[in-house]
């Protein structure tokens, strides 16, 4: 009663013959990868997030190229729509950091020395960058409180060459946030509350924001590496099986193939599916977003 490989769909197709420790390696492949994919997706909201608050502020300031706001209902609406994107902002890095530990746990074991500094983001300590923990800070605020932005300025500025004449107009939008109000939130760390407050009044908290993300980029490319050699033995894994079933039956298109039991009656049981398309999506998802450990000093020149 040998282990196969087969295509899980109806018709007559033949199987691949494979040992009992190949047919066992496929589960926990699958639930790796599955874990990676997770993990991924996660970043990929924060990431995505990021992008689109920077597109707003950016796409704010060409509506103020071409378009007079006089009235009260065109500035609200502009500071509420950047509010909305830091929350949403704020929101997917908490789902990442709150349940990367959790995916960490299931991939490595809840006693792996790389799963308590992954608990350590949720608590308030020195040994995380300041900006790290001022936008923690702006978070639990944002929850609790009140909006994290709290004002737009509109701005205009004239530019002249060395004679006086106008060579041109630039036109931009800054958010600002309460940092004042931010810090005196109970609980704040001395030292925190202090570098709030050297911020000055209603500071632009996009500096800020670009560090955050920068060390959720390091935090991700960090447990990359420590995951790598996983990564690779489950990939591996599941791509020495597709292309055994792939040679042994050329021309076929490698869909639906699974690992199963197959019964002395011709019935076949517990099938553990190979799926390509996932493999192929994490890869996707690692080429995407390889590069936000250096976020803070890059910029979009207009």
């Amino acid at each position: 009663m040998p282990y196969v490989l087969r295509r899980m769909v109806l018709g007559r197709l033949p199987s691949v013959e494979i040992t009992r420790d190949e047919y066992d390696a496929v589960k926990p492949a699958r639930m790796a990868i599955g874990e990676l994919i997770a993990i991924e997706e996660k970043f990929d909201a924060v990431m995505e997030n990021y992008v689109e608050l920077e597109e707003t502020i950016h796409n704010l300031g060409i509506r103020l190229l071409a378009f007079e706001t006089r009235n009260y209902e065109e500035m609200a609406a502009p500071l509420n729509h950047v509010s909305r994107r830091v929350s949403n902002l704020l929101s997917s890095t908490r789902l990442y950091r709150d349940a990367l530990p959790q995916h960490a746990r299931q991939l490595l074991g809840r006693k792996h020395p790389a799963v308590q500094p992954l608990l350590s983001l949720k608590s308030d300590s020195p040994e995380h960058p300041m900006a790290y923990r001022q936008m923690e800070a702006v978070r639990n605020y944002a929850q609790h409180v009140g909006p994290a932005i709290n004002n737009l300025t509109f701005k205009r500025h004239r530019d002249v060459n060395e004679n006086g004449d106008t060579t041109g107009f630039a036109f931009s939008v800054v958010p600002h946030m309460d940092a004042e109000a931010i810090s005196l939130q109970r609980d704040v760390a001395e030292d925190l509350r202090e570098a709030f407050r050297s911020l000055g009044d209603q500071p632009n908290p996009m500096p800020l924001i670009r560090q955050y993300i920068e060390h959720f980029g390091k935090v991700h490319a960090g447990f990359l590496n420590t995951v790598k050699s996983l990564e690779t033995d489950r990939e591996t894994t599941m791509r020495g099986l597709l292309s055994q079933y792939a040679e042994a039956t050329p021309g076929e298109q490698p869909i639906g193939v699974a690992a199963v039991f197959a019964n002395a009656n011709g019935t076949f049981e517990n099938p553990e599916y190979l799926s390509e398309h996932r493999l192929d999506y994490l890869r996707y998802l690692r080429v995407k977003h390889p590069t936000a450990t250096n976020l803070a000093r890059r910029y979009v020149p207009w």
